[in-house]
């Protein structure tokens, strides 16, 4: 018997696979419930958990065959949930977001602006285990982890350094200790791509950055430009390497000009930003 929605809760019938305003709590919890694994919709699961305690709060003495009748699931769907008290995993992992005010979110809390400031992280000089979830950051210099231990520490986060970082790393490989998959998944229902997610032809720049506050875009554009920007020998201009598809350096490029007002531009798999857009941005006068 496939999981129903009794009680009318609606997150299963969300349509949506990112996160465009994070304080749609609706959407936030569907778009982080389908980052789990389940043989049904996690976040029909979820709706069926919720149903579940508003159920069995209100006949407390009733056995697993019961409530699943007044459910309208099979008696499998919630057998674990009475005899043995588990807690499906995707809430367990909901639960941990809302306890530490990581869903849902407005745009103006702490929260939220750091987790814009790690979503541009991920995007420029970081990742999303394909796999486990765990965020990765990699910084090359003493500033750099500066930036991102405080943008962690925010969020009450500590960064931890992977002993064994692997090949191809060129740097030092930052990640999180506690609940690091749930902040993998938070990141991912806000557009940060997962794995190799950065170099599909479909990537984009997170859907929020287009309703969000100018200061929430030039925070993002300030971040990614930082992990981004080389030694120049003192140009005032910033010029970087990125292979990602055409759609997504116009993106960028659009987004840099909307917010400084001066220009920048795209070339095959490079961006440039001009010496105005740096200087509009704050950047030239950070070292």
């Amino acid at each position: 018997m496939p999981i129903t929605d009794e009680y009318g809760d609606g997150l299963a019938n969300v349509d949506a696979d990112v996160v465009a305003d994070p304080s749609d709590y609706d959407t936030f919890v569907a778009v982080f419930a389908r980052t789990y694994s389940h043989s049904e919709d996690p976040a029909a699961l979820v709706d069926l958990y919720n149903d579940f305690q508003k159920v069995r709060a209100k006949h407390p003495n009733a056995g697993s065959s019961k409530l699943a009748n007044k459910l309208g699931v099979s008696r499998s769907n919630i057998r674990k949930w009475v005899d043995d008290g588990a807690v499906p995993y995707v809430v367990q992992g909901l639960r941990t977001a809302e306890t530490r005010g990581w869903i849902p979110m407005s745009f103006d809390s702490v929260e939220f602006r750091a987790m814009n400031r790690l979503v541009a992280w991920v995007m420029s000089s970081g990742s999303i285990h394909g796999e486990r979830w765990d965020v990765q950051f990699v910084v090359d210099d003493d500033r750099a982890r500066k930036r991102i231990e405080a943008a962690l520490a925010m969020l009450e986060l500590d960064a931890e350094e992977y002993e064994e970082a692997g090949t191809g790393i060129n740097g030092t490989l930052l990640g999180v200790g506690a609940d690091g998959s749930v902040l993998g998944r938070v990141l991912h229902s806000l557009g940060a791509p997962k794995g190799e997610g950065k170099r599909r032809p479909d990537v984009q720049l997170p859907p929020y950055l287009d309703r969000a506050p100018e200061g929430i875009q030039r925070a993002w554009l300030r971040e990614y430009l930082k992990n981004r920007r080389r030694e120049q020998d003192g140009e005032p201009w910033i010029s970087f390497g990125e292979d990602r598809p055409a759609s997504y350096q116009r993106q960028f490029v659009e987004l840099v000009e909307d917010v400084t007002g001066a220009s920048a531009s795209a070339s095959e798999s490079d961006i440039y930003v001009t010496a105005d857009a740096v200087r509009e941005l704050g950047l030239d006068r950070e070292s």
